[in-house]
């Protein structure tokens, strides 16, 4: 135990203040280097040098100074204060700080604080009883005895922060008065319970620096995703608003050239009227030549008035011709558009936005215990079970608990490709009855078909950007275009040409995003999670849920198939809830998520055949069966960059997904067992 004085001492002898030429004596007590000198020369000449005793003069402990060599007062002062060529003084080894390691074999004095040794005032305790056995127990504690009075150290002087026993401390209050002792098994609990107070605070601050260390680490982690997220957006719109205005300079170039067509057609219409007078005048020329050329010229008499008549009109149609103006056929654009192109070039596209969120330390948060549901899950979407939704009603009796439905299914990773350098944004994926996947790429306008084994067979560039492809036969796709608000029809016809447009059909106003195939029925959902029935040439043929308007109009929205033939799933992105309804828009099961704001949303969800629910997110794969166990089957080295999408092989033996981590993408194919 060391104890730290606050203020220096002062010298026993003059009262003046300690500094770093004071000594301190083997008793504890100091005293200036002059004065303990002049005291020890007036001692050299009483009765106590001859004896052999040199005391100090507070406590009147006896020193060992050797005095039989002269002269004496070289003795004493090397005692004292050491050769002036030594470094160290030849005190006793109790007077040495064993708290500086830069200090061993110097004097205790060291040049910690103002020239004076924090640990000087029970340097003499800690020789006699080490700090281990200091502060094992008050006992021990008490044990200690004092070498000068032979009395157990059992006090403690606040002020001076010294350990005495009642022999110093009968003395202790000159020069000047200290308040009453304590008791040292009193003081060294209180220091206990402080410096465990203080162990408790630095582990605490551990735990926080390293919590925060981690959090900044992961924030720094979600902040470049977050950058890379962001820029495909901001050229995702910026591509959307070209596509546009291709769109509209398409329609604009198709008027130009019908205009110019229609101009064509009058002015071949003119130059053949012109052949036809040219043949008249040559033939007019023919006649008159002739007429003048014979010897009588009464033919020429004849004749004359016709062929002028015939000249006059002659005539009047050819000035009609050199009367026909030029047409210049040219596009003359809005005033919108004007204004629309000179403010693009002072356009401000956009502004940062930056978002905090506070995560408070891990000792600053409460004690909660954790609900049930949240164990061994990471997924956004819990059911309300029922059979209705979950179950089919049509299974044989057979079915029992022991049905496969209830197992919980594994994950095995098949085999994983990356796809073409170029694809940056898929948005589609559906999986053909010969394990074919064919993925939409929103960003390249582009429709892609590869193998089973990740080889890439065709592409089919899209008019506009695809978002979502359904297959409706096995040679048939149907592909939604929300930003032009069509659907287009793909029919794959021959090797030499395998991807063919079969048809383009309006959808009016409706801008579709998510396409399934329910049974037998084409459904698709728009941005308010309007669900309508289509055709198979692309036709709305009736509405199941409509009239919907909810604040988040998005594209994030999807809809599956559910177990039965004539029940879909909806999964609403925005307040994270699957719904299941019938074709006639009854709704059968729904429940909103749990809030729980650690775990990312479901981003995708689909249905096998034994009424398990397989959704997705950035962080993993997950299920829920029939009777509401939730399970992870699959979690991904590392956050994935973009929505992934999952689609469901044939037979539902395999899990087909896109995965995007950084900006490379690649489709992982799982086996379910």
């Amino acid at each position: 135990m060391a104890a730290i004085v606050d203020d220096p001492p002062s010298c026993g002898l003059c009262a003046g203040e300690a500094d770093s030429t004071c000594r301190m004596l083997p008793c504890q007590h100091f005293y200036c280097t002059e004065c303990i000198l002049d005291h020890f020369r007036d001692q050299n000449r009483g009765e106590d040098c001859r004896r052999g005793r040199f005391v100090c003069p507070y406590c009147t402990r006896a020193l060992p100074v050797n005095i039989e060599i002269p002269p004496v007062a070289t003795e004493v002062n090397g005692d004292i204060t050491g050769n002036e060529d030594e470094e160290k003084l030849n005190v006793a080894d109790g007077s040495y700080c064993d708290i500086c390691p830069q200090s061993k074999g110097l004097p205790t004095v060291c040049p910690h604080k103002q020239g004076l040794c924090q640990n000087k005032s029970l340097s003499s305790l800690q020789d006699q009883h080490p700090p281990s056995s200091l502060s094992s127990s008050s006992s021990s504690l008490s044990s200690a005895s004092c070498h000068t009075h032979r009395l157990p150290i059992d006090k403690f002087c606040p002020d001076c922060a010294v350990c005495l026993c009642d022999g110093c401390w009968k003395g202790h209050g000159s020069p000047k008065t200290c308040p009453p002792p304590l008791p040292l098994s009193v003081a060294v609990t209180k220091r206990r319970t402080e410096a465990r107070s203080l162990l408790d605070k630095a582990e605490a601050s551990e735990t926080n620096i390293s919590f925060y260390k981690d959090e900044f680490h992961r924030q720094l982690e979600s902040l470049n995703e977050n950058m890379l997220t962001t820029s495909e957006n901001i050229w995702f719109e910026v591509e959307s608003l070209v596509s546009s205005l291709r769109t509209k300079a398409r329609h604009l170039i198709t008027e130009v050239e019908l205009a110019t067509e229609t101009e064509k057609s009058q002015l071949e219409g003119k130059m053949a009227v012109c052949d036809g007078h040219l043949e008249e005048v040559q033939d007019l020329k023919c006649q008159l030549s002739t007429l003048m050329s014979q010897t009588g010229g009464h033919q020429l008499v004849n004749n004359y008035p016709s062929l002028e008549s015939r000249w006059e009109t002659l005539n009047k149609c050819i000035k009609d011709i050199k009367s026909h103006n030029q047409v210049c056929v040219t596009a003359e654009f809005d005033a919108d558009y004007r204004q629309t192109r000179e403010k693009i070039k002072t356009l401000t596209m956009g502004r940062v936005r930056l978002t905090s969120k506070t995560t408070p330390a891990p000792s600053d948060r409460p004690l909660q215990k954790a609900p049930k549901w949240r164990h061994e899950t990471a997924v956004q979407c819990i059911l309300d079970i029922g059979d209705d939704g979950f179950s089919n009603q049509d299974r044989s009796p057979e079915c029992g608990p022991s049905s496969p439905s209830r197992k919980i299914p594994s994950l095995s990773d098949l085999i994983e490709w990356p796809l073409v350098k170029s694809t940056s944004y898929i948005t589609g994926l559906t999986v053909s009855e010969d394990r074919h996947i064919f993925v939409s790429d929103c960003h390249k306008q582009k429709i892609l078909e590869y193998s089973p084994e990740g080889c890439l067979l065709c592409h089919c560039q899209t008019p506009s950007p695809p978002y979502d492809i359904c297959a409706i036969s096995p040679a048939r796709f149907m592909v939604v275009l929300p930003w032009q608000c069509e659907l287009m029809l793909l029919e794959r016809s021959t090797d030499s040409k395998p991807f063919e447009i079969d048809l383009i059909v309006s959808t009016g106003e409706k801008r579709y995003y998510s396409l399934c195939k329910v049974g037998s029925t084409i459904l698709a959902c728009d941005w308010c999670t309007n669900v309508d029935i289509l055709t198979s040439q692309g036709r709305i043929l009736a509405s199941v849920l409509g009239s919907r308007d909810i604040s988040y109009q998005g594209w994030v929205h999807r809809i599956c198939p559910g177990l039965r033939p004539d029940v879909f799933c909806l999964l609403d992105w925005e307040t994270q809830t699957v719904s299941t309804y019938d074709l006639r828009g009854t709704l059968l099961l729904s429940r909103p998520t749990p809030s729980a704001p650690a775990l990312g949303p479901t981003n995708d969800i689909c249905f096998d055949s034994s009424g398990r629910l397989f959704c997705c997110d950035v962080d993993g794969i997950y299920c829920i069966n029939e009777t509401g166990l939730i399970s992870t089957l699959w979690s991904f080295e590392a956050k994935l960059s973009h929505y992934p999408r999952i689609a469901l092989g044939p037979r539902h033996q395999y899990l087909f997904v896109s995965c995007k981590v950084g900006r490379k993408y690649k489709i992982r194919t799982f086996k379910i067992s």
